[in-house]
């Protein structure tokens, strides 16, 4: 995954595998926390694709 600004510079990159993301009951609608190389990031989507940014980080677990 890598991780970039507005303007597609490169902030961080992990292997998927690596990267831990959540969507904290806590958080405001359409933030998620994604911990990358022991750095933790909130980052700000838009709150109807926190759902698809979730499935996305996390589909690469269920394949066999």
């Amino acid at each position: 995954m890598t991780l970039l600004t507005s303007s597609e510079a490169v902030i961080d990159s992990e292997l998927l595998p690596r990267v831990r993301s959540t969507a904290p009951w806590y958080a405001p609608k359409g933030n998620i926390r994604l911990s990358m190389n022991g750095t933790v990031y909130w980052v700000r989507l838009q709150p109807e694709q926190v759902d698809d940014a979730m499935e996305a980080a996390t589909a690469w677990r269920r394949r066999p």
